[in-house]
């Protein structure tokens, strides 16, 4: 019977250093899972702080939303550069007697410029990408407005008007 009992302290003995041993891993591992998860939480925080990844960020954020469908019709249209024509005191009326080859899109450009307004966005009004905006707007100083002889830019044309 002494056996019996000398045979099951031992395994008791054995049971318990291995369940020690068990949770002294676990420990470690949960310690070190900690120190992975705190190092990539200050990256993650470095990261945020960053300006080239905001900025990219943000970019991400512009370019993956969908395109604004603005539906203006014609009527629209008009109502704008009457509008503009009344705020600037006959602007339309002497960009006409001026430019008199102007047609309706290059008077809403003219208009859009006149109220200050960005070539991004006078380009995503006129449903077209910034490079053709920029050559639609370079073609109307130079063909329709004797930019040959008018070293100003564009914007500063419409500006005396």
């Amino acid at each position: 019977m002494m056996k019996k009992e000398v045979l099951l302290l031992i395994v008791g003995v054995l049971l318990t250093y291995l369940v020690l041993m068990l949770l002294l891993l676990r420990q470690r591992n949960l310690k070190d899972r900690l120190k992975k998860e705190m190092a990539q939480h200050q990256m993650d925080l470095a990261l945020l702080k960053n300006k080239v990844y905001l900025a990219a960020h943000a970019l991400a954020e512009v370019i993956s939303t969908p395109p604004v469908e603005f539906n203006l019709q014609d009527a629209d249209w008009d109502d704008f550069i009457e509008l503009v024509n009344h705020h600037h005191q006959g602007f339309v009326k002497r960009l006409l007697e001026k430019f008199p080859t102007l047609t309706k899109g290059d008077v809403q450009i003219c208009c859009l410029t006149k109220l200050g307004f960005s070539n991004q966005v006078i380009a995503t009004l006129m449903n077209q990408q910034a490079a053709s905006y920029a050559r639609r707007k370079s073609r109307i100083k130079q063909e329709k407005m004797n930019g040959l002889q008018d070293e100003r830019s564009f914007e500063e044309i419409i500006e005396a008007l």
